[in-house]
């Protein structure tokens, strides 16, 4: 694998970096071309070309162990989460799906590990995603394993209703939407919406209670299918799931839409 020289992003020692996915490898199970194991990327830089990788975006940023020991480890995690982790069927409610038994520590670092990759990645993708100070504390968390509350950046997970095959076989950079008072960083991949409400402490905001829990149960909520208006429709669906009603209708793992 190809390395250069620098500073690791994550523990700052001078070493050989290697070259670091920002979405994880998992994520592109279904991107890649069965015959060629290649996907095509698209760019909303007029300057960049279309183009075809064979492997998923990169740059170099961290050293072999914080890419293979840390990050490895909580995507790692989503990977067994997504594709082989026998889990509770989910409980189904009105507008969402409750999973139960996720492991809070594991999902939360995963998922302020990849809001951080965002914000640290040079690529044109990567551009709208700022952290601030907020970087270094994350970073921190990261190293040592600190999980934090549930209420500092949550990330919420949607999945659209009737989703069409080019969302659902490919990954879309994130990109900064919301409301002033509620700023949103949202990506798409596996099918999924993740979205990061964007301050450090939302507790006063009942959207967050869809994130990953203490009690290691999340939300991941039935959204419509236009996913273009941006987060407006996105928080009407919500808002609406907020008073929630259990459903006895228990669905397979990835049972959306039936």
């Amino acid at each position: 694998m190809k390395t250069v020289m620098g500073t690791c992003a994550l523990c700052h020692q001078r070493c050989h970096l290697r070259q670091s996915h920002i979405f994880p490898e998992s994520f592109y199970k279904n991107v890649y071309s069965e015959e060629m194991h290649k996907f095509v990327t698209l760019s909303t830089n007029p300057t960049q070309p279309i183009g075809l990788e064979q492997r998923g975006i990169r740059e170099h940023l961290l050293c072999e162990r914080c890419d293979g020991k840390v990050i490895g480890k909580y995507d790692d995690y989503i990977a067994r989460w997504l594709y082989e982790e026998p889990v509770t069927r989910p409980d189904r409610y009105r507008y969402s799906l409750m999973f139960k038994g996720v492991n809070y520590a594991l999902m939360r670092l995963f998922q302020l590990s990849l809001l951080w990759r965002f914000h640290i990645a040079k690529g044109h993708g990567f551009r709208s995603v700022d952290l601030g100070t907020h970087s270094e504390t994350i970073r921190n968390m990261l190293l040592t394993g600190d999980a934090g509350t549930a209420a500092y950046f949550p990330c919420i997970l949607m999945h659209p209703k009737d989703i069409s095959p080019a969302l659902t076989g490919g990954i879309a950079c994130p990109v900064s939407i919301g409301t002033d008072q509620w700023p949103v960083c949202r990506a798409i991949a596996v099918g999924i919406v993740w979205m990061w409400i964007m301050r450090p402490d939302t507790s006063s905001n009942p959207l967050s209670e869809f994130a990953v829990s203490t009690d290691n149960q999340m939300h991941i909520v039935l959204g419509t299918d236009n996913i273009s208006e941006g987060i407006k429709n996105e928080f009407i669906v919500l808002d609406r799931a907020k008073d929630m009603q259990p459903n006895a209708t228990k669905l397979s793992k990835w049972g959306f839409g039936q």
